[in-house]
């Protein structure tokens, strides 16, 4: 199973990517757009580099059976609408947004 992790703040690294980088069966992917993260996260995880990503796109074209979407509020509207366009079954930190209208829009 291709899960994909979406932001590499300190939830994901504490509470999520130990526990799924642990799991048979899982292949992780990770996406930040942050160098130095994507890098030093892949290293502690081991994750081979075609599983480490710079960008959404990278990360969609894997064909992911899940995602996890820990980056900042902001950009979960952007990142939640590419990834259910996609087909990708999506867990989303809370907040889903900012904005009811963006929420809304998402869980329609």
């Amino acid at each position: 199973m291709k899960v994909g992790c979406i932001g590499l703040g300190d939830i994901a690294q504490k509470a999520y990517l130990p526990v799924l980088g642990a799991q048979p069966g899982v292949d992780l992917h990770i996406q930040t757009r942050t160098p130095a993260t994507l890098q030093r996260v892949g290293d502690v995880l081991h994750l081979p580099a075609e599983r480490r990503h710079a960008d959404l796109d990278s990360l969609l074209a894997r064909d992911l059976d899940a995602a996890f979407v820990h980056a900042p509020t902001a950009v979960h509207p952007e990142i939640v609408t590419r990834l259910l366009e996609a087909g990708v079954p999506t867990y989303v930190d809370k907040p889903l947004a900012y904005e009811l209208a963006d929420s809304a829009r998402l869980v329609a």
